[in-house]
């Protein structure tokens, strides 16, 4: 988790190392240019030349943040969005793109990207920025879909996420032929405990 906090500046990982950023452009000259922007400020930087690398390269060195110049979500009448930004949704993505292509580039914000940045038209302090706040935006996205699936006090699955869980071995159970085992967990007398240990207590029993 990196540390977004307003006075942590400049961004770093848990253990004071820098972020890693992965620069995706099949230009030289450009990717260049984001390298050095990006090393100025202390960053780690890798290097792809295309989607396809960029998802290769992204697991092996994990970057933080990824800078994507849209023009490579160009993959032959297949679906760019899904192809790429769904393989590398998970991790923050500024996307490069040229001036007529705005569009395009706000229905890829729906599509996992966080910043867009306009080609030819952006300094180090705007793409320093737009990094960051990326990082910050897929954090807080993910702080959010925690929340709305696992319990805050035991970090146990709610029963949201349990029951689609449940649905889905349903029906691979279906498919399949085999069976599925339920097994459900009651605690007697819980009432009696937080009404005389109090509810303190309660939630460390509960943990446990």
């Amino acid at each position: 988790m990196i540390r977004t906090d307003a006075t942590a500046a400049p961004l770093t990982r848990p253990d004071g190392t820098p972020i890693r950023i992965l620069a995706v452009d099949d230009e030289s000259s450009l990717t260049e240019l984001l390298s050095m922007a990006m090393r100025y400020e202390g960053w780690q930087v890798s290097t792809a030349a295309s989607g396809g690398q960029a998802v290769k390269v992204a697991r092996e060195t994990r970057p933080d943040a990824i800078v994507l110049d849209m023009d490579l979500l160009d993959t032959h009448g297949l679906d760019p969005f899904e192809q790429i930004l769904g393989s590398l949704a998970r991790m923050p993505i500024v996307l490069l793109t040229p001036a007529d292509s705005e569009a395009m580039a706000s229905k890829a914000l729906s599509h996992g990207a966080q910043e867009y940045l306009i080609k030819g038209q952006w300094r180090s302090e705007q793409l320093k920025r737009s990094v960051e706040h990326a990082i910050k935006r897929k954090h807080a996205e993910q702080n959010l879909s925690y929340l709305a699936q696992y319990d805050y006090l035991t970090a146990l699955a709610n029963r949201s996420l349990f029951r689609d869980r449940l649905a889905h071995a349903m029906a691979r159970s279906k498919r399949s032929g085999r069976k599925i085992a339920l097994m459900r967990l009651g605690l007697d007398s819980f009432k009696e405990v937080n009404s005389s240990l109090g509810q303190d207590k309660g939630d460390v029993l509960l943990k446990m």
